[in-house]
Order: structure tokens, then C-alpha cells, then sequence
């Protein structure tokens, strides 16, 4: 073969190097973007769930802040109910927002023991409400430092 043939193979050669090499770099670099928007979306996701998390023990306070004034009122008035209701919504809002099935769980059995105890249903006492309030923030308290 010739100089010519040899020329020609080392250039089709040398073309088919360079695609490869482009295309490997490219597959590369994909890879660590996927992998990097990957890990923003899960600091995102976390960050997210502190927030609600801060957030629901707030308006857990609330709600429950709204059911003792609303027990200790013989005829609770149309403020006393808005304010209920507000409270209520805020805090079922934030609860549907928690991906943690430990704390919905420990959160959802306070509301239960509030709910019966600031009702005066002798299926609940004080003790039973505040244990339950106490599980509930320990829970939501544990699910944030896990966020950290």
C-alpha cells in the first residue's frame, strides 16, 4: 500500500478517535450532571421537609392552642371557631406535606387524644393527650434533625 492509502486510513482512523473520544467525554459529563441534579434535588427535598416539619410543630401548637380555648368556653363565638378552623386547616395542610409515615402516625394519634380529651370524652385524659403530644413532638422533633 501506498503513502497515499496510508494517509487516507490514518485519517479516518484518526476522525473515528477524535468522535469516540467527544462522544465519551460528553456521556461523561452528562453523568456527573444527572448525578449532581440528582443530589440538588434531594437537598432540595430534605430542606423542604425541615421546613414543614418547623412548620407543623407550629401549627400543631396552634391547633392545639384553638382546642383549649375552645373547650373552655361554654359558648365559643364565631372568632373562636374561624380561629379553630384556621388552625385546623394549617395544621392538615403541613401533616399531607410530611413524607415521614412515623411522624403523620405519632401526629395523627395527638389529634385523636386532643381531639377526644378538649371534647371531654371520657375515652381520653389529660395524661393521654399530652403523652401523645409529647410522641408526636419528639417524633417530628428526631425527623428534623434527620433532615440536617
Amino acid at each position: 500500500m501506498g503513502s497515499g492509502v496510508w494517509g487516507f486510513v490514518g485519517v479516518i482512523v484518526g476522525g473515528l478517535l477524535t468522535v469516540g473520544g467527544q462522544t465519551i467525554a460528553e456521556l461523561l459529563k452528562a453523568r456527573a450532571a444527572g448525578t449532581e441534579r440528582s443530589e440538588r434535588r434531594a437537598q432540595l427535598s430534605r430542606e423542604f421537609q425541615r421546613s414543614t416539619l418547623i412548620e407543623l410543630q407550629v401549627a400543631m401548637a396552634a391547633y392545639r392552642a384553638a382546642l383549649a380555648e375552645d373547650a373552655r368556653q361554654s359558648l365559643p363565638g364565631r372568632d373562636l371557631e374561624e380561629l379553630l378552623a384556621a388552625a385546623r386547616s394549617r395544621y392538615q395542610t403541613l401533616l399531607h406535606r410530611v413524607s415521614s409515615s412515623e411522624v403523620r402516625d405519632a401526629v395523627q394519634g395527638w389529634e385523636t387524644q386532643a381531639l377526644l380529651w378538649f371534647q371531654r370524652d371520657d375515652r381520653a385524659s389529660a395524661s393521654d393527650e399530652a403523652g401523645a403530644w409529647l410522641s408526636a413532638v419528639r417524633s417530628a422533633g428526631e425527623a428534623i434533625r434527620a433532615t440536617e
